[in-house]
């Protein structure tokens, strides 16, 4: 008999994307895979790293330079400065925020506009400002693939006034935050999509592990779905299939999860735990009925009930998890090209293989 190594599953992260995506909290989390020696059935061969990558925490200035900022907003007092946050000005050589002050700010010091880009998972970035944007503009999170309160190549984006711009495409997301009276409306969605434009779309790599992350080097979580049988659903893929860290899309050799990419930033990341799933999936009472009555206004909730699984989940974060025995299934589809429907195709094909 070989042995497990105790890790924590990924139901427990889907709960709290879940209440996260409700507005109840405001940060994210990581999981790291379940495996051992075991012998287990595969679709595919084994996946490797993708041939271009970007770096997963890259300086946010790079994504609007000063001169296509100027363009913009007009003259600027001195150059972009990468921050630690939206209140921070002092520089950060590892802030995920640029801010850009006006070259006229007569008394009003503090006027500035600030960017903050998410080259991956950025569904955590957009619903950590969500229960704002819901209350004001009318835009929940979990929406169907296109529809949006702001017009423009995003999959969910909303404006709070002339103050706040939130959008994501796939799994990348930009958030302008506006304290400067001289920005004229329309500006701020400009922004957006020009920093959207200056994302390479190519994974991030995951930065060095910490601790006894170690990754997860049994069974390729890639083996479960073949190539072919994700692009009959999703589309043709960008790249091949590749390993990435768990319940995320940055690149890393020995990952828990396999991500399928397409155009435009989109991504399924599907993580299968072989052993420990039942007891993980209990879990889920704690969120059970956040996700029924999110599921009982949809016709989608009626579908779970049907496929090789003992039970299943699904909530408004876009995280299916199906469960067969001791086997634990888990697909983001959100930040990918297909709805809850798509994910439970493939969930039907790959579960048995676990």
């Amino acid at each position: 008999m070989h042995s497990i190594r105790p890790r924590p599953t990924p139901l427990g992260i889907a709960i709290f994307a879940t209440l996260l995506a409700l507005g109840t909290l405001a940060c994210g989390g990581e999981r790291r895979g379940d495996g051992g020696g075991a012998n287990h059935s595969t679709a595919g061969g084994v996946a490797g790293l993708p041939s271009l990558t970007q770096p997963a925490d890259p300086d946010p200035c790079s994504f609007l330079r000063q001169a296509d900022a100027e363009a913009i907003l007009g003259p600027l007092k001195r150059p972009p400065l990468r921050v630690k946050n939206d209140e921070s000005r002092e520089p950060d050589p590892e802030g995920r925020v640029c801010a850009y002050f006006p070259l006229d700010q007569g008394d009003r010091r503090d006027e500035n506009v600030r960017v903050e880009v998410a080259t991956h998972d950025g569904l955590q970035l957009q619903v950590a400002t969500g229960a704002a944007v819901q209350a004001t503009a009318g835009w929940v999170p979990g929406h169907a693939l296109g529809d949006t309160a702001v017009p423009g190549p995003w999959d969910a984006a909303a404006r709070v006034g002339g103050q706040l711009f939130t959008a994501r495409q796939g799994d990348v997301a930009v958030q302008v935050t506006v304290r400067w009276l001289g920005v004229k409306d329309g500006r701020v969605d400009s922004i957006g999509a020009r920093v959207l434009r200056n994302i390479p779309d190519v994974p991030a790599a995951a930065p060095a592990a910490r601790g006894d992350d170690d990754g997860f080097p049994g069974v390729d979580p890639c083996g479960v779905l073949t190539r072919a049988e994700v692009e009959a659903v999703v589309g043709r893929l960008s790249m091949p299939p590749y390993r990435s860290r768990a319940n995320s899309s940055l690149a890393e050799a020995n990952g828990a999860s396999c991500s399928y990419r397409t155009p435009h930033h989109r991504v399924l990341v599907v993580s299968p735990v072989w052993e420990g799933g039942a007891a993980a999936f209990k879990l889920s009472g704690i969120s059970s009925q956040i996700v029924g009555r999110a599921l009982a206004q949809s016709q989608e909730a009626d579908t779970l009930d049907d496929g090789p699984w003992d039970a299943a989940a699904a909530g408004i974060d876009g995280t299916l998890l199906l469960l067969k025995g001791d086997a634990l299934l888990e697909l983001r589809y959100r930040t990918s090209s297909i709805d809850l429907a798509g994910a439970l195709e493939l969930g039907r094909l790959a579960l048995p293989r676990l």
